[in-house]
């Protein structure tokens, strides 16, 4: 498959990819909530990915991930394992937060998987 044809067609994902299509060789470690995503941040810079079918990979940048935190993930997370209901969220939107573990070590990736 030609790597700019690759979009999300179902969640959760099992794997993660580039903007080139390439495997990104990780693996998932845990659910998140608000505070645990905050706790990682505090430690040092978070790769943030966002999941959304039909959609690309949208992966932001290392050195953008406090102010996306700030200005867009945070007020779209909720606890995991509670019961979600679009209209407690701004914009009638949530993220599943999920930490994923590189293989080769660097950032944690912090998946966010979009429900609208």
């Amino acid at each position: 498959m030609k790597p700019e044809l690759r979009y999300v067609s179902q969640m959760p994902l099992r794997e993660l990819w580039d903007e080139y299509g390439a495997i990104v060789s990780a693996d998932i470690v845990r659910q998140l909530s608000p505070s645990e995503i905050a706790d990682l941040l505090r430690a040092g810079r978070v790769r943030f990915v966002v999941a959304d079918i039909g959609s690309r990979l949208q992966w932001i940048a290392p050195g953008e991930c406090y102010s996306f935190w700030k200005s867009e993930a945070k007020s779209h997370i909720d606890e995991p394992d509670s019961q979600r209901r679009l209209e407690n969220f701004p914009d009638e939107y949530f993220y599943i937060a999920s930490e994923w573990k590189a293989a080769n070590g660097g950032e944690p990736i912090v998946l966010l998987a979009k429900s609208h």
